[in-house]
């Protein structure tokens, strides 16, 4: 995708992303279990869509070799600020595609969290992308990677729904939603308004329209062995539960090449 910018990730919306996600339960455990994965690699770490640095820098911070990448220029300064506070060095990331990644380098593993996966919402780009993976993976490396199905479209879909967090004592940023889901696409799209509000007063908004690719249960599947994936996972959760039946909202997949 070369020369393409991203339009979702602002700068607001990468405010309130961590604001969302720091004290939830669940980025507690997605730590948890990412990190065990990092720790038992044995070799250097590649982490696409690596965001604000949920992950990416708390690796770093327990002294693994990893690197990551990003679409989003606001999402990757706030990586950067966070850097800071724990090295002098450059930070090891970069703005990018994950079409577009390229490297002499095999990786011993390589993760992709949160559903990041569905953003890539052409299925044909999404089987160039796993090809891609498959490609910079050493022999023996896994590919690590968490989806949303169709069973996640939230019941509140269709309806406008509100959200706020608090910055300082004189600001804070909102959220207004409103979401829709096309069954035959499989497309979940978010339209989001966020407002800074400093003093009761209205100083930056944004609107972005978020779009994400859920999949059917076994649908991944298919397109994993296209790859040259044989030896596959699933899981619905940080506990490593087997993948019985087609209920589940999310799907972790754990890839040996």
């Amino acid at each position: 995708m070369p020369n393409k910018e991203l339009k979702t990730y602002q700068k607001l919306s990468t405010i309130f992303y961590d604001l969302e996600l720091e004290n939830q339960e669940t980025s507690k455990l997605a730590l948890k279990f990412y990190l065990d994965y990092a720790l038992n690699a044995n070799g250097p770490i590649l982490e696409p869509m690596c965001g604000t640095g949920r992950f990416l820098i708390p690796i770093l911070q327990a002294n693994l070799e990893i690197e990551g990448f990003d679409a989003s220029e606001h999402m990757l300064n706030a990586l950067i600020e966070k850097y800071k506070y724990i090295s002098d060095k450059k930070a090891p990331v970069q703005k990018l595609f994950i079409q577009d990644f390229k490297s002499e380098k095999k990786y011993n593993l390589i993760f992709v969290p949160f559903g990041s996966w569905g953003l890539i919402t052409d299925i044909e780009q999404s089987k160039l992308c796993l090809k891609n993976m498959y490609n910079h993976l050493n022999i023996n490396g896994k590919l690590v990677l968490e989806i949303e199905t169709i069973n996640s479209v939230p019941s509140t879909c269709g309806t406008e729904c509100f959200g706020a967090h608090t910055l300082n004592a004189s600001s804070k940023i909102t959220i207004n939603t409103i979401t829709s889901y096309n069954a035959q696409t499989q497309i979940f799209k978010s339209l989001c308004n966020y407002k800074l509000i400093k003093n009761n007063i209205v100083t930056k908004t944004e609107e972005e329209l978020f779009e994400q690719y859920l999949y059917k249960n076994n649908e991944l599947d298919e397109y994993l062995k296209e790859s040259g994936f044989n030896n596959i996972q699933k899981f619905i959760d940080f506990k490593k539960s087997p993948a019985k039946d087609n209920n589940s909202a999310i799907i972790i997949y754990e890839c040996t090449r």
